[in-house]
């Protein structure tokens, strides 16, 4: 067997990745679904149109879509880790703000926030395994982020529809919040002891876009 290298992670140190980063994955996709199955209930809270309510969806999925390319190169810039942790930081405080939003329009504000917030954590994380990982680990190491995120987006309905009748569309978000809290205070505690990343060029925004 040949000896691993300095640089090469330990199985063990793969694994934890796999569970930290996981973690947030799963966090980011909770909230992807969270509110579907409680659109007749939002539209009764707000008295608004089933239709415009419904745009509570794409409000969440379109700039979780339009902000990877971005994301990308200043993840590059200032070091992947440190925008995942941010991002999971600004994600539970935007979902927190979802859950206390007076009017409809300050939830669309909210949710789109929180959309672009939780798109910054997902290709990163693929990024970070991609630099981290050897290939003959890579596979399954990825494979189970992805199981993670995907669980993610099925708890979110599942939980909606199991609780919300008790704690209602504002305590479902809350409980995005705090898991997406917890990813954060995971992160940063996994992140003790470890050397700071080093800052990279400068992001240039048409290098993105292009």
């Amino acid at each position: 067997m040949a000896a691993m290298t300095t640089d090469t992670p330990a199985p063990a140190a793969i694994r934890r990745m796999v569970a930290v980063f996981g973690l947030c994955g799963f966090a980011a996709s909770l909230a992807t679904r969270a509110l579907d199955p409680l659109m007749a209930e939002l539209a009764r809270d707000f008295s608004a149109p089933h239709g415009q309510v419904a745009l509570l969806a794409t409000a969440f999925a379109l700039p979780y879509a339009l902000v990877q390319p971005v994301l990308g190169p200043v993840g590059d810039a200032l070091g992947k880790r440190r925008i995942v942790t941010l991002c999971a930081v600004l994600l539970a405080l935007m979902l927190a703000l979802c859950a206390l939003a007076p009017g409809l329009s300050w939830l669309f504000a909210a949710r789109v926030a929180s959309g672009l917030a939780a798109g910054g954590i997902f290709p990163l994380t693929l990024a970070l395994f991609g630099d981290s990982v050897p290939l003959a680990q890579r596979q399954v190491a990825i494979s189970r982020v992805l199981g993670c995120s995907i669980l993610g987006q099925l708890c979110g309905g599942i939980l909606s529809g199991l609780v919300a009748e008790h704690i209602g569309w504002r305590g479902v978000m809350a409980i995005c919040a705090a898991v997406a809290v917890l990813a954060f205070l995971v992160l940063v505690t996994e992140a003790r002891g470890r050397p700071r990343a080093p800052v990279g060029p400068r992001p240039r925004l048409g290098d993105a876009l292009r």
